[in-house]
């Protein structure tokens, strides 16, 4: 994963720019480092957390993927959303 693209990237580059249509993606997105993610065997918690932390809509779920010799890479394995963040809170709640 080189970069992302979230609404909010989106918002900042059509507002009030006739040529946005025709930019490229890679002139549009938040690029590693600057990406916030989690990886699988981290909690709940901690991605409710970075996501009221950093007001961010969705964290990209990420392991490490680095064959020796190579640059440091990550995969993205999945993705935890606001959505489903709450789908989660109102499934632990239902079981109170």
């Amino acid at each position: 994963m080189i970069g992302i693209v979230s609404r909010k990237d989106l918002l900042k580059v059509t507002l009030g720019n006739p040529s946005a249509p025709s930019m490229l993606i890679s002139m549009v997105m938040t690029r590693q480092p600057n990406i916030i993610t989690i990886g699988p065997e981290d909690t709940v918690f901690e991605a409710a957390r970075r996501l009221i932390t950093h007001q961010i809509d969705s964290l990209p779920v990420v392991i490490p993927s680095n064959p020796i010799g190579e640059p440091q890479r990550i995969e993205v394995v999945g993705r935890i959303t606001k959505t489903n963040m709450t789908s989660t809170l109102l499934d632990l709640a239902s079981e109170l």
